[in-house]
């Protein structure tokens, strides 16, 4: 298994992370949690998952070749971006992929 940080941001009061990781049946997963304290606690958590057979088409989505790393490339992204819309970015690209959420309280 290969784990890759995306993105790590603390604040007073919130935290945003993201982090994409290689699993050893070859799918890829790319989560995250969202953390915030104001009037109210607030908490999500979030998960893609692409199948290996899809991850070509991701590296692809990514603007990467055959044979490049899909975690390299989605460290790229997500330094270059504030804020990365993942499913936008998978959905135009025809790449597969399987979604979770939860909203904690």
């Amino acid at each position: 298994m290969r784990k890759q940080t995306l993105t790590d941001v603390r604040a007073p009061g919130s935290w945003r992370a993201a982090w994409a990781t290689v699993h050893d049946d070859g799918r890829l997963t790319v989560e995250g949690q969202s953390l915030s304290r104001g009037a109210d606690f607030f908490e999500y958590e979030w998960a893609f998952t692409i199948a290996p057979a899809d991850i070509a088409a991701l590296v692809t989505a990514l603007g990467g070749s055959a044979g490049d790393d899909p975690l390299a490339l989605l460290a790229t992204l997500y330094e270059g971006e504030a804020r990365v819309d993942l499913r936008r970015l998978l959905d135009r690209n025809g790449v597969r992929f399987g979604f979770w959420s939860r909203v904690g309280d």
